[in-house]
């Protein structure tokens, strides 16, 4: 396959795929000592269960006491706005969230962000690894949205607060999907 003739949104999405870490695919590690380590997790091949019942669902979503790792790319405005609709939809969601101090959480919540103008269109890419307190990921969260048209010098400054909190949206609501029928 020649790479070099892909529309560069089809191979970013082509590059995160076959990534077993954000950090690589997005290139924000750096190396840091402090990142915990994200595990790549081999999905189960088995038949597939049967729904989870409405009580199971329930319970798996109250049982969740979940924590968001500080948010990798994009800058505080944009990160406040995507922060106060994740905490809004967890809440809707009977989802607890505790402070990073909290060290009884079930699940972590990483989010990781670029920018791509391309075409004239700006577009952010979004990745949020689930991980569990040890580092392992259990669940990856992903997708882009269009922000329009990019202004002549397309930055973050271009990304409306509304286009975040669609984001947050979609991620709260993949990720209360996942959970109450994973059981995870």
């Amino acid at each position: 396959m020649n790479l070099g003739k892909l529309p560069p949104l089809l191979l970013a999405g082509l590059v995160l795929a076959g990534c077993n870490s954000t950090e690589s695919a997005l290139d924000i590690g750096g190396g840091r000592a402090n990142s915990a380590p994200i595990a790549a997790v081999t999905p189960d091949v088995a038949a597939p269960s049967a729904p989870a019942s409405p009580a199971s669902q329930a319970a798996a979503l109250t049982s969740t006491r979940m924590q968001f790792a500080p948010m990798i790319g994009a800058p505080v405005a944009q990160v406040t706005a995507l922060s106060r609709r994740l905490t809004l939809r967890a809440k809707e969601k009977n989802l607890a969230i505790f402070p990073a101090s909290e060290k009884n959480v079930t699940h972590i919540l990483k989010g990781y962000f670029s920018l791509l103008n391309e075409g004239g269109k700006l577009t952010v890419l979004y990745v949020f690894d689930v991980i569990d307190p040890s580092g392992n990921r259990l669940h990856r969260i992903s997708g882009q949205e269009s922000a329009g048209a990019a202004a002549a010098a397309a930055s973050w400054e271009s990304v409306p607060a509304s286009l975040m909190e669609k984001i947050a949206d979609r991620t709260m609501d993949q990720f209360a999907g996942w959970r109450a029928n994973s059981g995870a």
